[in-house]
């Protein structure tokens, strides 16, 4: 990690915190979360609820189970995107138990935030796309996602069977790797000691997650039923949260970087070579997204609430343009979503 060295300061760092600073300070607003987060929380976690109901205790494959079982899957990648994300990263509110609270929403689908904060927030979010250090997008490896990774033989046609993992992202996640980082107490190059409160928190969320979408449905309305809506729930949930978060990241037009490289360049500066935006002008992507189709500006401003990103996105394109730094976008999701897939067939033929 020796070589591993990004500066904090420059001109551009400089220019692009202080017009943003202005932004808020000129229009007398707070960064973090206002109204409009907290009626989208609330509309997700009752859309949550419903639709969880719906979905495990109607009677089996009716209509009605069905769409709700829909609306689970997107209810819970809802909640991750705009609650949790916000909240982990201490931007949803000025109070720290209340963003405390929104990042544990992460726990209603079984997953650790405790485990999440290091392999993102520190480990994503500092060494973006760089080879041994971004678990975040670590395939490796079922998938070669970065060129500096050697390319095995089942890696020559990974583009016909890469995306076919996806829906099984959050079964690998609650039940593979969150336990693999408890017992190692290690996330990548990261040690990960656990307090008490946090191997407590960590198992009530576990038993918890089996209880409410298998043991008790089960006993409820049978197995059979239940293990179809909740393997749908979760796997809807997978494809939409592996889709957005390659997207922004794996595709053609970012950057990645090997370990072994030097990374002397302002760090602003790398998080603009490594990350894209898509779908900016689509208000309804925004909204369920949690501004997280304005990734760039989410790497670059982290603790600001994702409901600022479309308006401080205009003084990240000025001053990129200003200083001719590369600004990545993609005007649909579609486009991006293509992008990914090229880039995962370059990976698999060269």
């Amino acid at each position: 990690m020796e070589k591993i060295k990004f500066t904090s300061t420059g001109a551009f760092t400089q220019a692009l915190k202080q017009r943003v600073n202005e932004f808020f300070k000129k229009n007398n607003i707070s960064k973090k979360g206002n109204f409009n987060l907290h009626l989208k929380s609330t509309i997700l976690l009752v859309s949550f609820v419903i639709s969880y109901i719906g979905a495990f205790y109607l009677p089996p494959f009716t209509l009605l189970r069905i769409i709700s079982t829909i609306i689970l899957g997107f209810s819970v990648v809802g909640i991750g995107f705009n609650i949790m994300h916000d909240g982990a990263h201490g931007s949803y509110s000025t109070k720290s138990w209340i963003n405390t609270l929104a990042g544990h929403s992460m726990n209603l689908i079984g997953a650790t935030v405790s485990l999440w904060k290091p392999k993102h927030n520190i480990l994503h979010h500092t060494f973006t796309n760089i080879a041994g250090h971004d678990d975040d997008i670590e395939l490796y490896p079922l998938v070669r996602t970065l060129p500096h990774q050697k390319k095995l033989l089942l890696h020559r046609v990974q583009n016909w069977y890469f995306w076919a993992l996806y829906p099984f992202h959050l079964f690998l996640w609650i039940y593979g790797s969150d336990f693999q980082q408890y017992f190692k107490q290690r996330v990548a190059t990261q040690k990960v000691p656990f307090s008490t409160r946090e191997h407590f928190i960590f198992w009530i969320t576990k038993i918890t997650h089996i209880g409410l979408f298998l043991v008790l449905p089960i006993c409820t309305v049978g197995i059979i039923a239940t293990l179809v809506s909740y393997i749908v729930t979760m796997m809807i949930a997978s494809i939409i949260l592996s889709f957005v978060f390659q997207c922004a990241h794996l595709v053609t037009e970012t950057t990645m970087r090997d370990v072994g490289d030097e990374h002397t360049k302002e760090w602003t500066v790398h998080q603009l070579e490594t990350t894209a935006d898509f779908g900016q002008k689509s208000k309804m992507l925004t909204w369920f997204l949690g501004g997280l189709n304005f990734q760039v500006e989410h790497h670059l401003f982290h603790d600001i609430s994702h409901v600022h990103y479309p308006k401080i996105s205009r003084i990240v394109k000025e001053t990129c343009a200003e200083f001719k730094i590369p600004y990545h976008e993609y005007p649909t999701f579609l486009g991006a979503l293509k992008s990914h897939f090229s880039y995962m067939k370059k990976m698999a033929i060269t």
